[in-house]
């Protein structure tokens, strides 16, 4: 089970490691995004840091509507996210966020 918090900023938290070449690690606390669509938004000081290999890129439509090109990453997370699991937030300040398997 893993489990996080919400905060005063009405966000879902919880820690998350993430793996890149050679074993190189970071643990990070990740917010949560209910609209989850497969990839993890990391910055280029750790993608650098992680020694992190693109593997191609993606158009991706941002908040805005405007589409671009960004580079992708393969990198190995700490949980197979979000599928198979069954996510719960008690959407108050400092509420409970767990994530547990399904069954």
């Amino acid at each position: 089970m893993i489990t996080g918090q919400a905060t005063p900023d009405r966000e879902a938290v919880i820690p998350i490691e993430v793996r890149g070449v050679e074993e190189r690690q970071e643990d990070f606390t990740a917010v949560l995004d209910t609209g989850f669509t497969e990839y993890l938004t990391l910055s280029s000081e750790i993608i650098a840091r992680l020694g992190l290999k693109q593997v191609h890129t993606a158009q991706v439509v941002l908040g805005d509507g405007s589409e671009v090109q960004i580079p992708v990453y393969r990198a190995k997370v700490g949980m197979s996210l979000l599928y198979g699991s069954v996510l719960r937030i008690r959407v108050i300040d400092g509420g409970e966020v767990t994530i547990k398997p399904l069954g």
